[in-house]
């Protein structure tokens, strides 16, 4: 049942007022496949620079892959901990990789050579529009969002490179090569928990020993009101 009501704003704007807020505590229940594809199908439907592949797109839903990629979503120099960024312990994982070009290397659209940091500025452009699109498409299919930039990307490259590609006979998994790419984004995607607060890091009666040496639970992480300057001329 779609939550919006009818004729208030335009619909784009409150799933956008969903996608605002990081969502960082979940249900157990699983996303659909159908609501993955579409999620998926918008996001690398966006534009990007000359229409080219700036980036690519890996799906984890596994629960032992996810967890261990949840583990690695600190600060560097951080030690690995789930608790840290719990957006992370999202249902389904959705990570962007800046993939250098390397997909299509022979074929007439391939990407344009350029200054490195040319190529790294429009990689980051177009995955900043896709997974904001992503989002949008999540909340349009009732479902909550976390973005998260603070993770090791080295670490999970290679832990994807030797626990998925290197495993796998899969050429679609070619992508978890650790030469193909490097992680820019991952968002979590999932319900959250039902009157409680999206930003409460919450695990039940469980403590978390690594971030919070005296044994406090998390109670709310801290949000901002962000009112971004618009002038029209």
């Amino acid at each position: 049942m779609n939550r919006f009501k009818e004729n208030s704003t335009t619909k784009l704007l409150q799933y956008a007022s969903v996608v605002e807020h990081c969502q960082r505590n979940w249900q157990d229940t699983p996303v659909s496949q159908k609501h993955i594809d579409s999620i998926v199908k918008v996001a690398t439907t966006m534009p990007t620079k000359q229409n080219n592949e700036y980036y690519s797109i890996l799906v984890v839903t596994d629960p032992k892959h996810r967890h261990n990629i949840n583990l690695l979503c600190v600060n560097d120099g951080d030690a690995p901990t789930i608790y840290a960024n719990t957006q992370m312990s999202a249902p389904v994982l959705i990570l962007f990789f800046e993939t250098k070009g390397r997909f299509r290397p022979d074929g007439h659209d391939r990407l344009e050579i350029t200054e490195v940091d040319n190529y790294s500025y429009n990689a980051g452009f177009a995955i900043g529009m896709s997974a904001g699109a992503a989002a949008i498409e999540a909340a349009a299919n009732g479902l909550h969002t976390g973005f998260c930039k603070c993770f090791l990307s080295k670490e999970i490259k290679e832990y994807l490179h030797e626990n998925i590609a290197m495993k796998s006979d899969n050429p679609k998994l070619h992508i978890a090569n650790k030469d193909n790419g490097t992680v820019e984004l991952i968002i979590g995607v999932g319900y959250g928990l039902k009157d409680i607060p999206h930003n409460k890091v919450y695990y039940g009666n469980t403590y978390d020993p690594v971030w919070n040496p005296n044994s406090r639970k998390w109670d709310l992480r801290q949000t901002y009101r962000k009112k971004i300057h618009v002038d029209q001329i």
